[in-house]
């Protein structure tokens, strides 16, 4: 009794610490988790995003009435953007109506200010002439010349500001005056707010170092703060985007879909074993309960871990549930475990090998399938001992490799079995060897924001691209003790030249210093440079200059596409910067920076990173079997079947993935055990294959069950997945055909006879 109690006890106690373990897992969609960590320009990046906020999320506001915004509207806009700006999350907020107000409160100081100091200069002339014995005419005159050389600097700006009538908001002509001047255009440091007479744009930039959950929160907080200003004002329609905004909806993507992963890979696991596992139905769906066990143990050892799952929580599901089943059927066999052991430890130890993968949630990925192989492993063959004391039952006619095979010391001969085979085995192999040269030059779409394609996030950034003609943001950064200085405001006026002769066409200015300090002239002194600095706006200061003092940046946006072509913009852009001034640093840093670099990054490894993962399967079946053959066939099929799959790929137009770039792994993980599982039995029955096929139809049909993803990314995995065990059964089944002699029937019968379901044996 007591020990009944102990084992109930003990299997509650397991059940619990899985459940709490599950419960604590995580899912970070954070742009971190995107972006390797060793990429060049990843420090340069948060360096920015420290000084400066992080990547912004964009308000875009629309108005049925041209030109609204300047007009009645302009109030409420600036309520929007006071509102926005007194957010606890938020580190500064760049609009035009607050540049507008803003400009127009320093406008008034300045006015004032400027006609005070004329007064006084005026008055102290005066005053030193009179008492000096001259008359009042002599200190008139002396008053006049005191102010010519004040009035040259100070008199256009003087002059502009009473033109333009009183510098407030509530004055038209003020406002179009800041906004277009003299030429009816827009001015180019508003084009960015203002894209067009009907749209507005506002950038809420969150202040750094914010986890996702806050970042989460106050993508919350701005949406509901411009539906709440929409709905007030007529004509009115707003959207919420930017990088921010996509993550978000990304994270909560896969929250949304993680219950119907599971469901949907419940299904599809046992309707593959309905078709394709051919042992009695008390035991046919014993692999399903391995694979959920072992897929809740392998999460719940992440959730106690603390170790946060991305999107790659979505592809862990199904990879698991696909690859589980069949180390179950594979335990559940007759003999020596030898053949379960290898297949789980070539599994494990080319999924171990995503972890050399530069992205950091596709190295999460990788160890946590690799620790959830094994898992899988173990729990089957329990299971499977447990189930049938005697015997284990069996599908099909496999062979146990380990007791049988080649002696260490046997020739190893590979060779057709005919011409026939020969051609068969030529064209094969000449397929695989295209596809592996194919892989250097393989498209592949790296850019963190693709992950999300097919959200609503995605179409409304898109939109966005098209109104504001950028969606990215490019910083040029620059480090110095002392930034308010004539030369550093004459190279970021050189910069804007720069940009706007060379890089007009792809990139847009935003926010930048000489733009900011234009009103300076061409060579301010360094007393003006730091009084032109005073007067501005402190939002509008901190949006070029850091609090601290000691770095400033110009601020472009671009339209973001091809990497490739970006990485040579940007590498263009850096050679086309002038010359720094002496102790100044400069960097080209931004998200789209990172992005192109990163791919770049994962593009040079592409190669070295898929023959790892072959390689450590095929090491694995070299130390487990004494079976030479079939350890060389193992080799081949893996190398086959994942150069097939590029060239498949390449075919229908999939680029590659930060997950399917490293498809060697993944098609040596879930495909390399068909060679060495099954042996070309062909009995007089025409039992061929039974476990393996079984094992395969149940991968598939799992990793189909991606295509009901709304994720492109995660539908073209499924896609690639399927493909990839698809080729992988193929190329062993027409490999081994070929190369491998048959044998005899009665030897074929007399091996299969070992290995099939042992019939009135209870289970």
């Amino acid at each position: 009794m007591l020990r009944r109690l102990g084992r109930w006890l003990g299997a509650f106690s397991a059940v619990a610490a899985v459940a709490g373990g599950v419960a604590r897992v995580e899912v970070d969609t954070s742009l971190d988790s995107f972006v390797p960590a060793e990429a060049p320009d990843l420090r340069g990046w948060e360096r920015t995003g420290e000084a400066f906020g992080s990547d912004p999320l964009v308000v875009l506001i629309e108005t049925d009435e041209p030109g609204a915004l300047l007009d009645q509207d302009l109030v409420a806009t600036i309520n929007l953007e006071g509102r926005l700006a007194g957010l606890e999350a938020v580190r500064t907020v760049y609009g035009p109506a607050t540049t507008v107000n803003q400009g127009a409160q320093r406008a008034q100081e300045l006015l004032a200010e400027i006609s005070g100091r004329r007064d006084g200069l005026r008055e102290m002339a005066r005053q030193e002439v009179l008492e000096s014995g001259g008359n009042e005419a002599a200190a008139e005159r002396a008053a006049e010349a005191s102010v010519v050389a004040f009035d040259q600097r100070y008199l256009r700006l003087l002059a502009g500001g009473l033109d333009a009538g009183l510098p407030t908001l509530r004055n038209p002509a003020f406002v179009r005056a800041v906004v277009f001047g003299d030429t009816g255009q827009v001015r180019p440091d508003f084009r960015w707010l203002l894209p067009s007479p009907h749209h507005a744009s506002i950038l809420v930039r969150p202040a750094p170092g914010l986890d996702q959950a806050e970042v989460a929160e106050l993508v919350e907080q701005v949406t509901a703060m411009v539906d709440e200003t929409v709905r007030n004002v007529d004509g009115w329609s707003g959207r919420v985007t930017g990088a921010p905004v996509v993550t978000a909806a990304l994270a909560e993507q896969v929250r949304r879909e993680l219950p119907r992963a599971v469901g949907l890979g419940l299904l599809a696991m046992a309707g593959g074993l309905a078709v394709g596992y051919r042992v009695p139905w008390r035991r046919r769906f014993v692999p399903l309960g391995v694979a959920v066990v072992a897929t809740a143990v392998t999460a719940a050892a992440i959730g106690w871990a603390g170790v946060p799952l991305s999107i790659g929580a979505l592809a862990f599901l199904p990879i698991m549930f696909g690859v589980a089943p069949d180390l179950a059927i594979y335990a559940a066999r007759r003999g020596s475990p030898r053949v379960l052991i290898t297949a789980a430890g070539a599994s494990a130890a080319a999924f171990a090998t995503l972890a050399f993968s530069p992205v950091p949630f596709v190295r999460s990925l990788g160890l946590t399938l690799s620790v959830g192989v094994l898992v899988a492993a173990a729990i089957g063959l329990y299971a499977a001992r447990s189930g049938d004391p005697g015997q284990v039952v069996s599908s099909g006619a496999v062979t146990d490799l380990g007791d049988r095979g080649l002696s260490a010391g046997a020739q190893v001969r590979l060779r057709p079995r005919s011409t026939l085979s020969a051609l068969v085995l030529g064209a094969v192999l000449a397929v695989g060897a295209l596809g592996w040269a194919l892989l250097p030059s393989a498209p592949m779409e790296g850019r963190p924001q693709a992950l999300a394609a097919g959200l609503p996030a995605t179409e409304i950034l898109s939109e966005a691209e098209r109104i504001l003609g950028a969606s990215g943001e490019v910083s040029v950064r620059i480090d110095a003790e002392d930034l308010r200085t004539p030369e550093i405001y004459a190279w970021f006026r050189q910069v804007d030249a720069v940009v706007a002769a060379e890089f007009g066409d792809r990139l847009r200015p935003i926010v930048t210093p000489g733009r900011v300090l234009r009103f300076l002239g061409q060579d301010p002194t360094p007393e003006q440079v730091v009084a032109g600095i005073d007067v501005l706006p402190n939002y509008l200061v901190h949006a070029v200059i850091s609090a601290d003092g000691r770095s400033a940046v110009a601020q472009f946006g671009l339209r973001l596409g091809d990497l490739t072509e970006q990485q040579q913009l940007f590498s263009d852009l850096r050679a086309r910067l002038p010359r720094p001034p002496d102790n100044a640093e400069v960097e080209v840093t931004g998200l789209p920076v990172v992005a192109a670099r990163s791919a770049e990054v994962i593009g040079d490894r592409r190669i070295l990173a898929n023959l790892a993962g072959i390689l450590a399967a095929v090491s694995v079946f070299a130390v487990a079997l004494r079976h030479r053959r079939r350890t060389i066939l193992a080799g081949l099929v893996c190398l086959v079947a994942f150069g097939w799959l590029l060239v498949a790929l390449r075919a229908v137009g999939i680029p590659l993935s930060p997950i399917t770039v490293v498809l060697g792994g993944l098609v040596a993980a879930v495909g390399g055990e068909y060679a060495v599982v099954g042996t070309r039995v062909r009995s007089s029955r025409g039992r061929r294959f039974g476990s393996v096929e079984a094992a395969a139809i149940t991968s598939i049909s799992v990793f189909l069950t991606l295509l009901a993803s709304q994720l492109t990314v995660l539908r073209q995995l499924g896609m690639v997945l399927a493909a990839a065990v698809s080729l992988a059964y193929a190329s062993a089944r027409v490999l081994e055909w070929g190369i491998l002699p048959e044998e005899p029937a009665s030897e074929a019968e007399s091996r299969a006879s070992a290995d099939r379901p042992f019939e009135g044996v209870p289970s």
